[in-house]
């Protein structure tokens, strides 16, 4: 309510269902909530039918151009365009065209951001379910990620070693490192 810049509530309404609603681990092309994903938003947790087709209808009620897209994961093996069967997808993702860009959206991951598909999404193409246009679009290949390491050391006079270690990670590595943190207690995670 608060913008009219089209990025701004595609990552607004994003960021909502991605920390509103809990996974329950499950893919799935159908919603669990087959009744209501008003169900499944109240009770904030869901299947990934559930999750991105919320996020789905929420963007299109921000007047955002947004479709279901069927997706088939890397454990589920690639999609065949010439045979497109409902029984090869086994996941539902966000699809939203802004200006000349075009975003797929996955809200399960709670460590990925609206910028990057979840790694295990990253499988050829998926099947845009627009009224209009149905179409087979290719998954872009995915941004570069990069590790950093910058070590500052200093000899004190008392012949001791002083040192400063900072690590940056952008992208599926900064994913990565968010995924093992999560999992670490907070001491655990430190000490890592």
């Amino acid at each position: 309510a608060n913008t009219t810049d089209p990025k701004a509530k595609l990552k607004a309404i994003y960021n909502y269902v991605h920390t509103q609603m809990a996974w329950n681990g499950d893919e799935g092309i159908y919603p669990t909530m087959r009744q209501s994903l008003k169900k499944a938003h109240d009770l904030h947790k869901g299947n990934a039918a559930d999750i991105n087709l919320l996020l789905t209808y929420m963007l299109r009620a921000a007047d955002l151009e947004a479709d279901p897209a069927l997706a088939s994961t890397l454990n589920n093996g690639a999609p065949v365009p010439t045979y497109p069967s409902s029984t090869q997808f086994n996941q539902v993702l966000s699809y939203v065209h802004i200006g000349d860009e075009e975003y797929l959206l996955d809200a399960t991951e709670p460590t990925t951001p609206y910028t990057l598909l979840a790694a295990k999404n990253l499988n050829q193409q998926v099947f845009i379910l627009d009224k209009k246009n149905p179409r087979w679009m290719p998954i872009k290949t995915p941004k570069i990620s990069k590790s950093t390491t910058l070590i500052e050391a200093n000899l004190q006079p008392s012949k001791q070693l002083q040192m400063n270690v900072q690590k940056s990670k952008t992208n599926y590595q900064a994913v990565n490192m968010r995924q093992t943190v999560a999992e670490l207690k907070e001491s655990g995670a430190v000490k890592k």
